[in-house]
């Protein structure tokens, strides 16, 4: 009756965490109460496991009732589980954000990489925060105060830091360090199609992120002198010499000699120097240490495209075969002299030997928390291996379970906690057809189960499932389980112990290595050759529930036909009528949009501007958002949104203008998209940031033309004004997409970054047909800048929606109040949207009316999101 237990369990959790609005504290401490009852109730009777559970005296319990009972307390205690975790953790004060302050933090983790300019660096570290240091300004006293001190229990924030190699400070694991840091709350885009980052963060238990500010030498003696108020006998640098801007950041401490992260540091040093000439070391490094920074876009790329990726991490599978070596070892051990001791036994000796080798390997590769998961599953099963009992495949999975989600009940949210324990519930499932059949066949069985099985879960969680996935994981995973893995770990004790070794055996990596490489890319070329579209569009929980009822209900109804049991066969063929109903009811294809009308998706790119346009038959985007280091905006909202439908050829890509936050994302869409015609505002300029780029058209006013009934005009720049033109912005190519003519007609104006001076030449030079700048959804120019919306060009558009595409809590203030008190005065029945409060937006026009389809951030909306104060900002 546990597994019902826990079944109950895992849905209270689950559905917790999947609310809008959390429940107060008085309902928490309620359910708590009823919690306490229940358990006393149990003690006291001893009825939880085995014997039923008796809620009035002298009723038979049948075992349908024992098992919704115990499903029901199972339910409410982990509804009272997740309430008290989510309320009784240490979080981070709201009024430590968005302004300077010093912290003192322990390094958890740290790694580098080079930015979008080649010269910087740009470190990104995980930190535990111990102390809050508000300066006098901040705190409003006549001294600087300690404004928070944490407990055992210490918020953990994420820190990134750009400098020049020569000017970084190295944050090494395990240490302390006083910095000066600003942080914003841990918001993160919401884009369709894409992994929501911001239920990462939270699940990671980062509650900000932040960066280490330069400062003048004025203001970093301002800091030094608050710094040394508290820390008396710490000696600081001097800020008088220091000619440029500079960050504060002062180690306090080293790392303790008994912590992990330090043997962990060093060897991976050991092993980048003993590694450096291998080919496929980011591989290794990601394989060994959890490490997966050097590994590039194209890696993931190739891995997404045949279903591979969690080769790369480090899941159940990579600690189950850490733990059949270390058992080998030890049952090596044991034959070689151990047995003499009468103490320990084989069975016992060689389960110590495989959880102490996962558990040194769980350290090795930096305790992240899906390696936790992973860690917790094998141990459920070593545990039976220790108490010498009999396997039971579903208590262990069970077990595992109820253990990972007692430790940390956010792990619900993990899509690799349902992808994992689903894996192990479906190779159980496959165990009585694998019983008696040759090792390949087993291997086929069990693959195919897993593909089939997992697809419902991809098509739901990712919008997609690799074509040819079966055949790239048909080989990958026996071939990196059973050789390159272990193979990897001897070549990395080697290289600890003995050199002769190692030089023999790393050639042979870098061979297993490269041939399964050229496979996974044959596959993957192989796939881009047939076109066929593998992507889906967002399905339902409906739909994945429905699914997987059918298949469970079809195999019982087929069970109840074999025993010929009528009663049960008429429910479960019911049932299986039922659930193919749903199923194919709640299934949402891709919809066109009708001849005439057209599909505005704006997308949330932070501080920046992408969006594309869709007619019947063709499709544009509109710039191309910003870029940080080697990741842009792009890879995580147009590309995905674009490869969910078959990646279709972009018929016409314009760039408004050169800036980073418009221009940034190009270079990826060039490489991941079919790019039929490129405009710009800014061409020359543009062709020299991206060499790659096809020939780039100067975007002109006059230019116009007609997709499946609507019309697009470039009103922006005039050719006349290129040499009065005198800043980036003002290039921006103004554009208008009207729907078909009819009745009545809808339109969206386009602005980029023009800014006032701009739309005043704009209205200027449209001033004999001033209805040709009208439009019913203006997207506000620079993002809501107080220099671009000028009451003039407001009253011009006279627009009834208006969009903005900025940053949550941008340092910018955009929409800037100027902007929205000019809106409400020209405006004032205007309805104001903002990607920083409702993420990517999707609007459908047609000649008819304006509908708001789809607000992203507000259609996943959990309690724990960050929400505008305001609905525009």
């Amino acid at each position: 009756m546990f597994h019902y237990f826990v079944i109950g369990w895992l849905f209270a959790i689950s559905y917790y965490y999947q609310l809008d609005n959390r429940p107060s504290e008085t309902a928490a401490m309620l359910t708590l109460a009823v919690v306490f009852v229940l358990l006393v109730y149990m003690l006291f009777w001893q009825v939880l496991y085995p014997t039923p559970i008796r809620f009035l005296k002298g009723i038979q319990s049948t075992p349908w009732a024992i098992k919704l009972s115990n499903l029901f307390v199972g339910a409410i205690i982990g509804w009272a589980w997740a309430g008290g975790q989510s309320y009784f953790t240490q979080n981070l004060p709201p009024d430590v954000l968005n302004q300077h302050i010093l912290l003192e933090v322990q390094v958890l983790n740290s790694s580098t990489s080079r930015t979008l300019d080649e010269r910087q660096l740009r470190q990104k570290s995980y930190v535990a925060l111990q102390k809050v240091y508000l300066p006098a300004s901040a705190s409003g006293q006549q001294v600087p105060k300690i404004h928070y001190q944490t407990t055992w229990l210490k918020p953990k924030v994420q820190l990134s830091l750009y400098l020049l190699p020569e000017q970084m400070p190295v944050l090494n694991s395990g240490e302390t360090w006083l910095l000066a840091v600003k942080l914003k709350a841990p918001v993160a885009s919401q884009n369709p199609f894409n992994n929501d980052h911001e239920t990462y963060l939270f699940q990671q238990g980062i509650q900000a992120k932040g960066y280490l500010p330069s400062y003048a030498p004025d203001s970093y003696q301002a800091i030094r002198r608050t710094a040394q108020t508290f820390y008396t006998n710490v000696v600081f640098p001097e800020g008088d010499a220091l000619s440029n801007k500079t960050v504060f950041a002062v180690k306090l401490a080293d790392a303790s000699y008994w912590d992990w992260r330090i043997w962990r540091s060093a060897l991976q040093s050991r092993w980048q120097d003993a590694f450096a000439n291998a080919q496929f070391w980011r591989i290794y490094q990601a394989l060994l240490l959890g490490e997966r920074n050097q590994m590039t876009a194209d890696d993931w790329r190739l891995f997404q495209q045949t279903g591979t990726s969690h080769l790369m991490a480090i899941s159940g599978l990579h600690l189950a075969i850490m733990a059949a070596l270390g058992a080998a070892l030890f049952s090596a051990i044991w034959w070689l002299g151990a047995y003499r001791l009468e103490a320990i036994n084989l069975p016992m000796f060689s389960a110590f030997g495989a959880a102490l080798l996962a558990s040194g390997y769980l350290l090795i590769s930096g305790m992240a928390i899906p390696t936790q998961r992973a860690w917790i599953m094998v141990m459920a099963f070593i545990l039976f291996m220790l108490i010498r009992r009999k396997f039971q495949p579903w208590s262990a999975l069970a077990l595992a379970v109820f253990t990972v989600l007692l430790i940390d009940s956010r792990a619900v949210l993990a899509p690799g906690f349902w992808l994992s324990f689903g894996a192990v519930a479906l190779i159980f499932l496959s165990l009585p057809w694998l019983k008696g059949r040759a090792w390949w066949q087993q291997l086929f069985i069990m693959q195919l189960v897993l593909t089939l099985g997992l697809a419902p879960l991809l098509i739901w969680q990712f919008s997609y499932v690799p074509l040819f996935s079966f055949f790239a994981n048909l080989l990958a995973i026996p071939l990196v389980s059973f050789v390159a893995l272990p193979l990897l770990f001897i070549s990395a004790l080697s290289a600890l112990v003995w050199d002769a070794l190692f030089v023999w055996l790393l050639p042979l990596n870098d061979f297993l290595w490269h041939g399964l490489w050229r496979y996974l890319n044959t596959l993957a070329a192989a796939e881009a050759e047939l076109s066929v579209n593998s992507g889906f569009t967002q399905q339902s929980v409906i739909w994945l529930v429905s699914v997987y009822v059918l298949v469970f209900a079809s195999f019982k109804w087929w069970q109840s036909l074999k025993s010929s049991r009528p009663r049960a066969s008429t429910a479960f063929g019911l049932v299986t009528i039922f659930a193919c109903l749903m199923m194919f009811g709640s299934f949402k294809t891709w919809q066109a949009p009708a001849y005439g009308t057209f599909r505005l998706t704006l997308f949330d790119v932070g501080q920046g501007l992408a969006l594309s346009i869709e007619t019947a038959n063709h499709r544009m985007i509109y710039d191309a958002g910003p870029k940080w280091g080697s990741m842009s905006a792009a890879q995580f909202s147009i590309i995905p949104y674009w490869q969910r439908q078959g990646s279709p050829p972009v018929d016409l890509l314009m760039i408004s203008h050169s800036d980073n936050d418009h221009a940034g994302g190009l270079g990826d869409l060039l490489s991941d998209l079919r790019v039929h015609k490129l405009l710009s505002g800014q061409p020359q300029k543009l062709a020299t940031q991206v060499p790659k780029a096809p020939y780039i058209q100067q975007c002109v006013q006059g230019q116009n033309w007609l997709w499946d009934g609507v019309r697009f005009e470039v009103l922006a720049p005039s050719a006349s004004d290129f040499a009065r033109i005198n800043n980036d912005n003002d290039f921006s190519c103004v554009l208008k997409i009207t729907t078909q003519e009819s009745v009545s007609q809808h339109s969206v104006l386009i602005t980029g970054d023009l800014g006032s001076k701009g739309e005043a030449a704009l209205i200027a030079a449209l001033s004999a047909a001033p209805h040709s700048l009208q439009a019913d959804v203006l997207l506000a120019g620079h993002h809501g800048s107080r220099n671009s919306s000028s009451a003039a060009f407001l009253q011009a558009v006279a627009p009834s929606i208006i969009l903005f595409s900025a940053a949550y809590q941008n340092h910018f203030d955009f929409p800037n109040q100027a902007v929205l008190q000019r809106i409400a005065l020209n405006t004032p029945e205007a309805r104001l949207w903002n990607t920083a409060c409702s993420g990517a937006m999707q609007l459908n026009l047609t000649p008819q009316k304006i509908e708001m389809r789809q607000e992203t951030r507000k259609a996943r909306s959990k309690w724990y999101y960050q929400r505008c104060k305001q609905d525009i900002k």
